[in-house]
């Protein structure tokens, strides 16, 4: 109130003045903190330099455009993880800012590769196939991308590559022997079949040969012919008695 009361009683010039000088201060003091800010903050414009590059935004778009095309996290860990990812990017150094960006890049490459593409596929069938125990014991689950380095991607993906492979091994043993076994019971019913018909065949045939050679045709016995005793041409004869031949 006394300073209002006092520039009341100041001249209009030297009021303008003191305005001017007062304004001046303000904004030097400004200017003192904000170089003071900069002063305990030296990577403040390096950090900025990294996070405003092409390379940079171009890293971000690509992590951005995975995240709305994955099937790994549904909307609302998509959404935390980008509140994550901002909360950790705003205390790094430039140093861990370059690292950040190269890693991104190297887990963009993995999981655009035909590769992880695959392992996928296969994993989402096995998943959605299997019980949630059996899931659990063999360990099977989809990659953290968002909280995996690259490294750590990568050895999940071999691990998941390998077991896909063995299983698709297993697959294969077990078709053989499927197939092995089917065989067998094919040539099985076709040596039956065969011993069938070659029965057939041999009782045909002994049909046909008692059709026509019975077993006491006439004509298959012996002719007997009754006993006549000898007999003298011409009229004589021989005969016995109790006196002998006569």
């Amino acid at each position: 109130m006394c300073s209002i009361r006092f520039l009341g009683l100041v001249p209009v010039a030297l009021r303008q003045k003191l305005v001017l000088v007062v304004t001046m201060c303000v904004l030097a003091a400004g200017w003192t903190r904000a170089g003071a800010a900069d002063r305990l903050d030296p990577d403040r414009r390096a950090r900025d330099a990294v996070m405003s590059s092409p390379a940079w935004r171009e890293s971000q778009h690509g992590f951005d455009e995975w995240l709305s095309a994955q099937t790994i996290y549904d909307a609302h860990q998509v959404a935390q993880i980008k509140a994550d990812q901002r909360r950790r990017l705003a205390t790094m150094t430039t140093d861990e800012l370059e690292d950040f960006q190269r890693d991104l890049d190297a887990k963009l490459s993995i999981v655009s590769s035909a590769e992880w593409q695959e392992t996928m596929d296969w994993l989402s069938r096995t998943l959605s196939a299997a019980a949630p125990s059996y899931a659990a014991k063999l360990d099977l689950h989809y990659p953290d991308v968002a909280h995996l380095t690259a490294a750590q991607l990568e050895r999940t993906l071999a691990k998941l590559e390998r077991r896909r492979w063995s299983e698709h091994q297993e697959s294969l043993a077990f078709e053989r022997m499927r197939e092995t076994r089917l065989s067998m019971h094919q040539q099985q019913l076709r040596a039956e079949s065969e011993a069938r018909e070659r029965a057939l065949d041999r009782a045909a045939m002994s049909n046909r040969f008692s059709e026509y050679h019975p077993a006491h045709h006439p004509m298959q016995q012996r002719q007997r012919r009754p006993f006549y005793p000898p007999y003298a041409p011409f009229g004589f004869g021989f005969g016995f008695g109790g006196f002998g031949m006569f």
